[in-house]
């Protein structure tokens, strides 16, 4: 099911920072790892729509760590490794706080 916008469960009802609402986090099947209730599938920041911006790929990850999503899907098919790479720049120093998905093809 596809949403417009993300159901209220997915947000912490007193956690909120200047009026946003920040995401809950969900144990991720039976593993100790704490996820956000929405995570950010980052392909398409930097491969296959249009020409790329490195500075608004990291505002857009710095952003949605703000919100409180932990929790990414990267390759690195994507952009030839460039989106992994960027994913790490944004995450640096906070490395231990995040979760990545990724996948490989070589």
């Amino acid at each position: 099911m596809l949403y417009k916008t993300p159901p209220s469960d997915c947000y912490h009802n007193t956690l909120k920072r200047k009026g946003e609402k920040i995401l809950k986090k969900r144990q991720l099947g039976q593993s100790r790892l704490s996820v956000s209730a929405i995570g950010l599938g980052c392909m398409s920041i930097s491969h296959g729509y249009g020409i790329r911006d490195d500075s608004e790929f990291l505002a857009t990850l710095n952003r949605a760590i703000e919100l409180g999503i932990n929790f990414f899907d990267t390759a690195d098919m994507y952009g030839a490794g460039h989106n992994e790479e960027m994913v790490g720049r944004a995450i640096a120093g906070r490395r231990k706080e995040m979760i990545l998905a990724t996948k490989t093809y070589r």
